[in-house]
């Protein structure tokens, strides 16, 4: 009963998310360019970055994946204009102590949307973004098939990209 209750109000999330999310979450290129990349990753892997990040790290008082979370969702939202920004971020689902140790796919991709039209200077921004990771994985324990048909459907009944995101990965 208690796991059902929370898959239950786990998908009332989803649900309002699919009805809230932008018609897009990143501009698509009508017709892609021949040879064009469809991925692209960003590494930080100096010694000085390392140590700006534990500089935010303490100075925020957040984990340095958030901090970062937040750096490439702002820069997402200048380079591509968008006020609200949709990133999918992995969550490990191991909740519970027990499933710490845990070898398996426990793994779901869930989106994070966050509002970037707001004018808080960087410390309001980073504390914003840290709520809406933690919202995002109260909401984590859900039932993937019920969720994925219901972003198919939103998806279908909007006419929109509900499912075409950029992915964010902190290892």
């Amino acid at each position: 009963p208690d796991g059902q209750m929370v898959r239950d109000r786990s998908f009332a999330h989803w649900t309002r998310l699919a009805d809230e999310l932008p018609a897009t979450s990143f501009p698509v290129v009508a017709t892609p360019q021949p040879g064009a990349r469809r991925l692209a990753e960003a590494a930080l892997r100096t010694e000085r970055t390392a140590q700006a990040c534990d500089t935010l790290v303490r100075r925020h008082g957040m984990p340095e994946s958030v901090l970062l979370f937040a750096a490439f969702t702002a820069l997402l939202a200048r380079f591509t204009g968008n006020e609200r920004v949709v990133l999918r971020m992995i969550a490990s689902n191991r909740f519970h102590r027990d499933l710490m140790p845990m070898v398996g796919c426990l793994v779901q991709i869930l989106p994070v949307p966050v509002d970037v039209r707001r004018t808080d200077p960087w410390d309001g921004f980073v504390r914003q973004v840290q709520r809406a990771t933690g919202a995002v994985y109260r909401h984590g324990r859900y039932d993937a098939a019920q969720v994925a048909e219901l972003m198919t459907t939103r998806q279908f009944h909007r006419g929109a990209q509900l499912l075409r995101m950029p992915a964010y990965n902190y290892l």
